[in-house]
């Protein structure tokens, strides 16, 4: 990611556009030539040589200059008390333009499919709320297909999450299209698949581009419903990242949360979630963290979650 240009772009073989620049997807170790089909696949070696299910891959296409990845990105490098774990694909490719023109010259759209697992401290009581009002619009959702790419989500689960026999046992079970991530391994605050989502130079983000998306857990538990979804992976050149995300269920209830510097925003149209987010004590709102410094949750106005949602919206168009 450049500091200069703000942009996500590609390189192969050759030198980052400037020494400080952001890596958002490293695939180092070795590569190889596939003659049939023109291109070079560069990445880890259990990837390259053998097809093992993790690692980087990066596929570079001689004749039409098109990148594809595999793998885990590095998203959010920035944030503190906030994690980001993303693995799936992207793509882009190389423009037809001089050397020289390069650093300055707006690279070619790159577009992410993402698993990413969320980790924030948040109150439990309230993620009980919002995934119990989640069960109670189930019969008006649909359910994630995983049969339709069993493969993305073998991948995915695999990158970020630690190996287990428990793992590999959840993971086997999706031939049947179902999926029961063991609780112990899946450790995130919200793990979601299917997000689409595409750089923004403009707002120097990861931004969403299609409304929806699918939640898979919350808190370890299985959801594995798809839901409205708009989400934002905000990495400024000055690391200065941030996350906001926007949930609605086809009863209209709506869930926002914003995070940047140690400050967690919240908003809902769901009264009860509102109602116990309102009785908290000021020892919940505001604690200390390992380092001495604080984390706050913020109540916001319901204009900071449309203002995002605009903002969202407005981005993938």
């Amino acid at each position: 990611m450049s500091k200069e240009i703000a942009a996500v772009y590609p390189r192969v073989m050759m030198p980052l556009y400037f020494r400080k620049d952001r890596p958002v997807f490293p695939a180092k170790g070795v590569f190889r030539y596939d003659k049939a089909k023109d291109q070079f696949i560069f990445g880890d070696s259990s990837k390259v040589l053998l097809q093992g299910p993790t690692g980087n891959q990066l596929v570079f296409q001689s004749k039409t200059g098109r990148l594809e990845a595999e793998g885990k990105f590095n998203l959010g490098s920035g944030l503190k008390y906030y994690r980001i774990d993303a693995a799936g694909t992207a793509s882009t490719q190389f423009l037809d333009v001089p050397d020289s023109l390069q650093a300055q010259t707006p690279p070619a759209p790159v577009d992410f499919n993402l698993i990413a697992g969320l980790t924030f401290n948040v109150p439990e009581k309230l993620l009980r709320l919002m995934q119990n009002e989640i069960a109670s619009a189930s019969f008006a959702t649909s359910p994630i297909a995983y049969l339709a790419n069993i493969d993305y989500y073998k991948k995915g689960f695999a990158e970020i999450m630690p190996p287990s026999k428990e793992l590999q046992e959840a993971l086997n079970s999706l031939s049947t299209g179902v999926l029961g991530l063991p609780k112990k391994d899946n450790t995130f605050t919200l793990l979601f698949s299917g997000l689409n989502m595409r750089w923004d130079m403009d707002y120097q983000s990861l931004v969403s581009r299609t409304p929806e998306a699918g939640l898979i857990s919350i808190l370890g538990d299985p959801v594995n419903q798809k839901v409205t979804c708009y989400a934002e992976f905000k990495m400024p050149s000055n690391d200065d990242d941030r996350v906001y995300f926007y949930l609605k269920l086809p009863n209209e209830i709506y869930y926002y949360y914003g995070y940047r510097n140690g400050i967690l925003e919240l908003n809902s149209n769901d009264n009860r979630f509102m109602d116990e987010a309102g009785k908290m004590k000021s020892s919940e709102l505001v604690t200390k963290t390992a380092d001495g410094e604080t984390y706050e949750i913020q109540i916001v106005e319901a204009s900071r979650a449309q203002m995002f949602l605009r903002r969202a919206q407005a981005a993938g168009k």
